[in-house]
């Protein structure tokens, strides 16, 4: 469902892409029947839009969202492995 939306969107890159990866942390925008403006951030393997897509369809049920319309997708975070995205992120939250 949410697959084919993602395919007509391009990826915004907010993050410095040079070094190796093959994880990154991505922002969903969207709208929905609630709120014009929400956001989602989900930790993947690099450039999986599949999963992604399974991903968001899960939170949109889990959120009781029927209905989502995504605006745009941002890469904002790249490491080697989702492992260290997760380690990443604990260290940010410190």
């Amino acid at each position: 469902m949410y697959l084919d939306q993602m395919e007509n969107i391009s990826w915004q890159q907010e993050c410095d892409m040079s070094v190796p990866f093959h994880a990154m942390t991505v922002q969903i925008g969207f709208s929905h029947d609630e709120n014009d403006n929400d956001e989602a951030e989900f930790c993947i393997n690099a450039w999986d839009k599949e999963e992604l897509a399974e991903l968001f369809e899960d939170f949109c049920e889990s959120e009781n969202i029927i209905s989502a319309t995504i605006n745009n997708i941002s890469i904002v975070r790249v490491a080697s492995s989702v492992e260290e995205l997760a380690e990443i992120e604990l260290e940010d939250e410190a």
